[in-house]
């Protein structure tokens, strides 16, 4: 882990400490994060920060995908809308997560796209359950005109602000919406597909991004207010055999901007450094976006990279320096750049054999 230093922030940010609402639920610094898109722009949004944990638990057994705790904590039924997830704070699926679809009095049944999360839960982990962010959670009616304009009808001449959900799956470069996954608002939000359903209670995943499209609009403004929770996330990385990069939208959910370094991403194993500054030395990239630019379909705003300085190098105070891939290759080790609510891309290239390396977002990395 790396030493968090005290970063400048972009954003103004109060603290405040939140109140226990349950039984067994640790108060947490709470925040408010601000963020603006320009008229007829993309923003690279992720929502910043945790909601509340509404449960602190031990897996007393498993069987399957089906967790039981001790006593009886839980109204049977009371998580089968699949708008909340159970974290994992110890064991070996510590930093991951699985949403649950069903409980009991006192069992949680639980679904992920990762088998191996299932598969590694034992007797005696600990968890959280927190609610997922959602369309209707981040973007309430309450918020048309400020963080997002109200279309004026279903047609497509008459949206206005869209979210495109972005597709995580398989391996590609600069990835777009996944299938259905454009969502705008008219008398609620709907998934722009045949008979414009409404969509409120669509899941915006933990620590993936998503595009805020303002089309046509003023300036819109998304005010987050979360909590930090003590927890760590752990996102995957995927790296393919052969000749294909593979892009990675993750972010990092912590307040303030962090340095390149404070990430660990190399430390980690997920991020695999370059033998020197040349393109034909390049391994993977690490793309960011600048929400306050114009543009739709906006490329990154800048490439950063990083290198393994050797013994005897003038950089050598540390062994791994971040670098930014423009004319002169300036060194941003210590360069606060990440911002808590702007996704980024980890570009990794093609690796030998496929391969994923998880990279562990911690709260003081």
């Amino acid at each position: 882990m790396k030493e968090r230093k005290t970063s400048s922030l972009l954003v103004a940010v109060a603290m405040t400490i939140a109140a226990s609402a349950q039984a067994g639920q640790q108060s947490e610094p709470a925040g408010y994060y601000h963020v603006t898109v320009p008229p007829n722009s993309d923003g690279i949004i992720a929502v910043p920060l945790d909601d509340q944990v509404s449960y602190q638990g031990v897996v007393q057994s498993v069987a399957g995908n089906v967790i039981t705790v001790s006593g009886s904590p839980f109204v049977a039924g009371q998580y089968t809308n699949g708008l909340s997830y159970v974290r994992f704070v110890s064991g070996a699926n510590v930093g991951l997560w699985a949403t649950i679809t069903n409980n009991t009095a006192n069992t949680l049944t639980v679904q992920t796209t990762d088998p191996a999360v299932v598969s590694n839960i034992a007797a005696g982990h600990r968890f959280v359950i927190q609610a997922h962010a959602t369309l209707a959670s981040v973007f309430p009616p309450a918020d048309a005109g400020k963080s997002f304009i109200a279309s004026l009808g279903t047609s497509g001449a008459q949206r206005r602000t869209e979210v495109v959900v972005l597709d995580h799956d398989g391996q590609k470069i600069n990835r777009s919406a996944a299938s259905g996954g454009v969502y705008y608002y008219f008398n609620g939000w709907r998934q722009a597909i045949t008979g414009n359903p409404l969509a409120g209670n669509t899941v915006l995943p933990p620590q993936r991004p998503f595009i805020l499209r303002n089309r046509n609009n003023p300036t819109t403004s998304l005010t987050f207010q979360k909590v930090l929770t003590p927890y760590p996330w752990v996102l995957g990385a995927p790296a393919v055999a052969g000749t294909v990069k593979n892009d990675n939208l993750l972010a990092t959910g912590q307040l303030g901007k962090l340095t390149l370094d404070e990430l660990d991403l190399v430390g980690t194993g997920a991020f695999t450094p370059s033998a020197g500054t040349s393109g034909a030395q390049r391994k993977d990239e690490l793309l960011v976006f600048d929400n306050a630019a114009s543009g739709i379909n906006k490329g990154a705003a800048a490439i950063y990279y990083c290198t393994k300085e050797t013994t005897g190098s003038p950089n050598h105070s540390n062994a791994i320096q971040w670098r930014q891939a423009t004319t002169g290759n300036p060194i941003v080790t210590h360069t606060p750049l990440i911002d808590a609510a702007t996704g980024f891309v980890i570009r990794r290239a093609a690796q030998a054999s496929t391969q994923t390396n998880n990279w562990v977002n911690a709260p003081g990395n």
